[in-house]
């Protein structure tokens, strides 16, 4: 049994430098082409967060994808009026995707 300091030294030093370099790595478009529902990715024009070029692979290689450009950059998702578009678009595409059951 390792103590509470032994464990965390563990994490700090082995585990997450590991976890960190494989988030590094990982990118959603490379795996998008498997993607067999509708996928709405939404990205503002000036993300530097997560940059357009990046995200619009994902729209672009999923086959059923749609991607939705928004003025602004990342944190205005968060901000009337783009907050306001992008819940309104998001909706839409429920409404159009999803079939309730009756």
């Amino acid at each position: 049994m390792l103590s509470g300091e032994t464990r965390d030294s563990l994490w700090r030093n082995e585990v997450a430098p590991r976890a960190l370099f494989g988030m590094l790595r990982y990118r959603p478009g490379d795996e998008a082409h498997r993607l067999e529902m509708p996928v709405l990715v939404c990205v503002a024009e000036r993300d530097n967060e997560t940059p357009e070029e990046l995200t619009r692979q994902i729209a672009e290689r999923a086959p059923r994808g749609e991607l939705r450009r928004y003025p602004g950059d990342h944190f205005d998702f968060y901000r009337d009026p783009v907050r306001q578009q992008v819940l309104t678009d998001q909706i839409a595409f429920l409404h159009e995707h999803l079939t309730v059951l009756r």
